[in-house]
């Protein structure tokens, strides 16, 4: 047996003196062997519970017996503004409430939380059904379609963005380069009116258009170039608001 070379009294029955100075020659008295008929001892740990930052109560501490499983408690009431709660720290990693958990030292476990931000849509003028708000962790965050969204009269969406007045990127769940916004806050995002320029072919038989434009009111329209366009051999020439004139 291994020594650990803590004193401790014990009570022995029928064993000479002789032989009970064998066995405590060898004897572990921190933790006596059951087969040498010998009561085992195991020390008592306190198990607690610690969540920096966070709002309501923490479950309380217990005192259990050395080797002993228990159950990690549950989040309860206790929360944090603007995080989610992930579960606790041990010394072997991050663990779930509800898990089992053997206790051989005295510990702490610490609640981990990761933060959280909320994505809100303000119609901005607009109207119909505005899109749900978006709660997740920093990251890219898919954008909201527009589909159920009623214009102002006379006006069509042109994109979401951060700032009311228009400025900045615009996002549409529509176009493949601009359909997620990267967040890492909470953020509100402001529905955009304007106009539109639709490119027509206009019976091209090779080529595809350049994909409609979107303009707020008051901004400059660069025409985008027509030059991969054929029809039966012809050549492009210019874009024209009007079926058979030619403008740009």
């Amino acid at each position: 047996m291994k020594k650990h070379g803590i004193a401790r009294l014990i009570i022995l029955s029928g064993i000479t003196a002789a032989s009970l100075a064998g066995v405590l020659a060898g004897c572990d008295f921190n933790r006596i062997k059951y087969d040498l008929g010998i009561f085992e001892k195991h020390q008592d740990y306190t198990v607690t519970y610690e969540a920096p930052g966070a709002d309501g109560p923490v479950p309380q501490p217990e005192t259990v017996t050395g080797g002993t499983s228990i159950t990690l408690a549950g989040q309860g009431a206790l929360a944090r503004e603007g995080y989610k709660f992930d579960g606790w720290l041990t010394p072997e990693g991050l663990r779930q409430p509800g898990e089992s958990y053997t206790v051989t030292e005295n510990i702490t476990f610490y609640a981990q939380w990761t933060q959280v931000f909320t994505v809100t849509y303000d119609l901005n003028g607009g109207s119909g059904k505005k899109p749900a708000d978006v709660t997740g962790v920093a990251g890219l965050v898919q954008v909201a379609s527009a589909a159920d969204l009623t214009p102002p009269p006379g006006k069509v969406f042109v994109g979401w963005t951060k700032n009311k007045n228009g400025e900045g990127t615009r996002y549409r769940s529509d176009s493949t380069a601009s359909n997620k916004i990267t967040v890492t806050g909470n953020i509100t995002l402001y529905a955009q009116w304007g106009y539109s320029v639709t490119y027509n072919a206009n019976g091209a038989t090779a080529g595809t258009p350049p994909a409609t434009a979107y303009l707020l009111p008051g901004e400059t329209l660069t025409v985008a170039s027509g030059r991969t366009l054929k029809k039966n051999g012809m050549n492009f020439i210019a874009w024209s608001r009007y079926q058979g004139e030619t403008e740009w």
